[in-house]
């Protein structure tokens, strides 16, 4: 199947309407799910002022065996969209192990051997692996996502590199580049795991490089009927691209969009829209030489900067177009204060989190040297940006001290990547994984409306397992939010990964924080009605003003397409087919349909256009010439002879000056 990627450049200007009517995509709240905190591993912490519980950390295991991820590779760019909460318990979706020497049949080629792919549920009463398969090539740590679609289903993707690519090295001739992205669907009810649809797409315009660090994300815009799969490749440019998935016809659409950036990009944070569009939050991952800023780089990660943070629009997802604005952008002007700079925060672009309020938050570090040439006067800080629901940004602000360290002027030291989330009160909460030789958390919150003032609620809470032991080094922590469409219940679920090693893996622990109890109410429903396209289905989506739950329903088919009468565009002839169409008077759908070729021979058609005049006297006298043109073979003998000769040109040259004469 060819890979169709179309591209276009980016425009970098403001976008005024970035993400409009994000109150679609409102997440759907639930109270009634799963702890999914195992019985009787203890509770580590209580807060007595705010009620706040903080349990002990679990081992995520199968069997009594801990389910490891692929060492230094299980945690890169750890994403929440890899843990899901759904009323029947809580879903992750990563691969562990790691084989360099399989030898299995097909596999002996790939280059960095296989891991295994894992779906596993954590309930109140463990965690176990409900389905796996081998996986080619562990550079993709990240490429399987899980998204709750509501309705007791439960998606995983995944983007990767296709196993063939592997059998020859990049560049050389035999090198085959393409893409291999794949759905399952899970029944909450049931647990049963079905591969709903799978594709493989040649890539030949631009490199698709296995980049599961986090290159590759899901996005579920159930309203319009469309999974998104999104993938980040390239140098100096980079480009975007993404799979669509017809959640209606539960199929792949044929190839991909596509949009070239000035350089790769990395760490998808995405979100529908609610118009049929999706915003992203990404960072920028581009190698620094590119950027003028190759001198003593301690920013630049193996060569690369991550060291900017952008919002992309991609309005119309059936066309290769998509806005961008900047969030954080360093300046790298000879003499810059910016230069040496990073807006990372060890992995992940930055925590994000739509709120119910619909407004996007984005927390990002920035780390700069104001003379750069000596590396002297470094300057360090966390931000945090607020868009509303037409894209303005609200707030882009350095967070006031209390969130810095004693002094004031720089983030966490060490700080391992922290994530957001709101209790049911709306109050905002944020944990952070700090560098020491322990996992240690620090929780912060902020008012509900707020979340720009944060105060600390706890500090230096050191993890420990359900055996009161505590847990090696903690980094990129995981956590079910609005990413992807977690329940709302006043439980903060959260996975991180551990520096320790067990069974020749790095672990994954689970523990749970209860922000607070679900408050009782009577919903208050505000309901939106999109009416069905000619093709899309329409449908009512009820949302509660008080807690945001949503639910949809109410689903009308499509109205079909209002065809007009077809009109002929190219006429066929007997060398080649024609073609013709007809326009949708509702939506300007154009459908086209081929008119077959023309059978046997019109008399006297040299040319095979259908028509007799003097083109084909022309091209008679061409033929008898000798030239190289294309003529009707059957038509050549006019005369009926049975000789093809100056005679023939003579009988047409008198048929097409009026005279009686007979042609053949």
């Amino acid at each position: 199947m060819a890979f169709l990627c179309k591209k276009r450049i980016l425009p970098f200007f403001l976008a005024a309407c970035m993400i409009a009517a994000i109150i679609a995509t409102v997440p759907v709240f639930s109270t009634s799910a799963d702890d999914p905190t195992p019985k009787n591993i203890g509770v580590l912490y209580t807060d007595d002022k705010t009620g706040i519980q903080v349990s002990n950390a679990v081992l995520i295991e199968e069997g009594g065996e801990a389910i490891t991820a692929v060492p230094g590779l299980g945690s890169h760019g750890g994403h929440e969209t890899r843990l899901v909460r759904t009323e029947y318990g809580t879903y992750v979706a990563y691969i562990n192990g790691l084989n360099l020497s399989d030898t299995t049949p097909g596999h002996e080629n790939w280059t960095a051997g296989t891991a295994t792919f894992n779906i596993i549920k954590i309930t109140s009463e463990g965690s176990h692996v409900i389905f796996s398969f081998d996986y080619p090539k562990a550079n993709g740590s990240c490429t399987p996502n899980v998204v709750n679609a509501g309705d007791g289903i439960v998606y995983v993707t995944i983007l990767c590199g296709n196993p063939d690519r592997y059998y020859e090295t990049m560049g050389t001739p035999n090198f085959t580049n393409s893409a291999w992205v794949m759905l399952f669907e899970i029944d909450t009810s049931s647990d049963d795991v079905t591969l709903a649809a799978e594709a493989k797409y040649d890539f030949t315009t631009s490199p698709f490089d296995d980049h599961g660090y986090g290159y590759s994300q899901p996005i579920l815009d159930k309203e319009h009927g469309k999974l998104y799969a999104l993938y980040c490749g390239g140098e100096v440019p980079g480009y975007l691209a993404w799979f669509t998935y017809d959640l209606n016809t539960r199929t792949w659409e044929n190839g991909c969009r596509c949009v070239e950036l000035p350089a790769r990009y990395c760490y998808i944070n995405g979100y529908p829209d609610g118009n049929g569009g999706f915003s992203i939050i990404i960072e920028r991952d581009a190698p620094s030489s590119e950027y003028g800023a190759a001198h003593g780089m301690t920013f630049a990660a193996s060569g690369y900067l991550f060291d900017a943070e952008y919002m992309i629009h991609v309005p119309d997802p059936t066309v290769d177009h998509a806005d961008t604005t900047v969030i954080w952008e360093p300046n790298y002007a000879t003499g810059g204060k910016n230069l040496n700079a990073a807006a990372s925060h060890y992995g992940e672009g930055g925590c994000t989190y739509l709120d119910n309020l619909n407004r996007l938050h984005v927390i990002y570090s920035v780390t700069y040297y104001t003379t750069p040439t000596s590396k002297t006067s470094k300057v360090s800080g966390t931000y945090h940006a607020v868009y509303d629901l037409s894209g303005n940004e609200l707030y882009n602000e350095l967070i006031p001290t209390t969130l810095l360290s004693n002094n004031g002027t720089k983030t966490y030291k060490g700080t391992k990547g922290f994530v957001m989330t709101q209790a049911w009160d709306g109050t905002y909460y944020v944990f952070l994984m700090v560098a020491t030789s322990t996992a240690t958390l620090d929780i912060w919150s902020s008012p509900a409306g707020d979340g720009i003032n944060f105060k600390k609620v706890k500090g230096s809470l050191v993890l420990k397992d359900a055996d009161g032991n505590p847990i090696a080094e903690g980094t990129m922590p995981i956590i079910a939010n609005s990413r992807n469409f977690s329940v709302r219940d006043g439980i903060a679920a959260i996975m991180f990964h551990s520096n320790s090693t067990v069974n020749d893996g790095n672990p994954y622990y689970y523990f749970s924080v209860k922000l607070d109890e679900p408050v009782p109410h009577d919903h208050v429903w505000t309901d939106m009605v999109t009416e069905p396209t000619c093709e899309e289905r329409g449908f009512t989506t009820h949302v509660c003003s008080v807690c945001g739950q949503k639910t949809v329903d109410t689903y009308v088919d499509p109205k079909g397409h209002s065809f007009g009468e077809w009109h002929v565009v190219t006429e066929p002839t007997v060398n080649a087919e024609g073609e013709e169409q007809r326009e949708c008077s509702a939506c300007g759908e154009i459908e086209s349909r081929v008119i077959p070729k023309l059978t046997g021979h019109i008399p006297g058609d040299i040319n095979g256009d259908g028509t007799v005049n003097s083109k084909d006297l022309t091209r008679l006298l061409k033929y008898l010439s000798g030239d190289s043109v294309t003529v009707n073979v059957p038509a050549l003998d006019v005369n009926g002879d049975g000789a093809v000769n100056s005679k023939d040109l003579t009988r047409l040259l008198k048929y097409l000056s009026g005279d009686s004469v007979q042609i053949f």
